[in-house]
């Protein structure tokens, strides 16, 4: 009977042992939304849980340690499979607008695809209409948050293939197929967009036999001009 007594709390000791020294052996990465293998620099950021703890390791701090700040892959699932592997599920940001900037002594433009956070992304094509922003100011300093205000609202109202003209900030055009051109500013620029939806829908538009070329948006109250 004495010795049964020393039976569990060795069994117990020995599993926690156990449980402590088991270190990941098999490391799985899957990117949502598509059937493709991680990139090479995810799984190469994910190498080193190979030597940390099975049950124990933080794999998100780890992950955060070993990335850059501006990383795009962020982590969406995590499944431990017994004795040793470990599946890391992440989602890739996507692009929220495209930006064109002339290109000097040149006709052209430079397209680049911008995700929330502000990070170019690596696309050469992409399946939603997102909005595309001209920038046709000469100074270096991109109003990033007001680019992403327009593309959220405009994709929060489910209007897409949108080209934006930022001539100035007091001068900012808005085209949309099949509408007339709106004009904005950046004083209450969402409200603004939002007030685009509500007018779209209008139907007194419809009432209005000149074409409407413009939609000033500007004013307290939108100012319609007309080809006359």
């Amino acid at each position: 009977m004495r010795y049964q007594s020393y039976i569990l709390p060795a069994f117990c000791i020995i599993v926690l042992i156990f449980i402590a020294t088991l270190r990941t052996q098999v490391v799985e990465c899957a990117l949502v939304g598509t059937q493709d293998s991680c990139p090479a620099e995810l799984q190469e950021s994910l190498h080193i849980l190979r030597e940390h703890s099975f049950f124990f390791t933080n794999i998100e701090a780890v992950f955060k340690a070993t990335t850059p700040n501006n990383s795009i892959y962020t982590i969406q699932k995590i499944v431990k499979k017994f004795p040793a592997t470990v599946s890391v599920t992440f989602s890739q940001e996507q692009p929220k607008y495209i930006l064109r900037i002339p290109e000097a002594q040149s006709e052209n433009y430079s397209e680049t695809y911008v995700g929330e956070s502000g990070i170019v992304l690596n696309y050469s094509s992409f399946e939603e209409k997102i909005v595309k922003i001209t920038w046709l100011q000469e100074q270096s300093e991109l109003p990033h948050q007001h680019f992403i205000v327009i593309a959220n609202t405009l994709a929060e109202h489910a209007i897409l293939g949108a080209e934006v003209e930022w001539k100035s900030d007091s001068e900012i055009i808005l085209k949309i197929p099949d509408q007339p051109v709106f004009l904005f500013d950046t004083q209450t620029l969402h409200t603004q967009i939002q007030k685009v939806a509500t007018i779209m829908k209008a139907k007194e538009l419809e009432e209005i036999t000149e074409p409407i070329l413009e939609i000033d948006m500007r004013f307290t109250l939108p100012v319609l001009r007309t080809a006359q």
